[in-house]
């Protein structure tokens, strides 16, 4: 279920690979005091399956992965959708699992 939210989980680690997600818009609950996680991907179908860019709270991500705390407090992640493969979020991959 969360990678049709645009999220997959990292087993044993605390960070979140961002995928295309089937939902124009997702509004979940993050935490016992009601904060909210927003995922809004305009366009979202099966003719726009890649990420061009991304936004986490109105600022520029160019990764392509997210850490929990990012999300724990609620925020809101907007993913431009593209028809064609892009090189948004190549170039930063997450740390290592063996650097903890």
């Amino acid at each position: 279920m969360c990678a049709a939210l645009g999220l997959a989980p990292a087993f044993g680690q605390d960070i979140y690979w961002l995928t295309t997600p089937v939902f124009t818009r997702s509004d979940i609950s993050v935490g016992a005091a009601g904060q909210r996680l927003v995922i809004e991907a305009p366009g979202a179908g099966a003719d726009r399956p890649y990420i061009a860019s991304a936004t986490l709270n109105g600022q520029s991500l160019t990764r392509a992965w997210l850490r929990h705390a990012e999300m724990a407090e609620g925020a809101v992640l907007r993913l431009e959708l593209s028809a064609t493969p892009t090189t948004w979020g190549a170039n930063e991959p997450p740390p290592s699992p063996l650097a903890i």
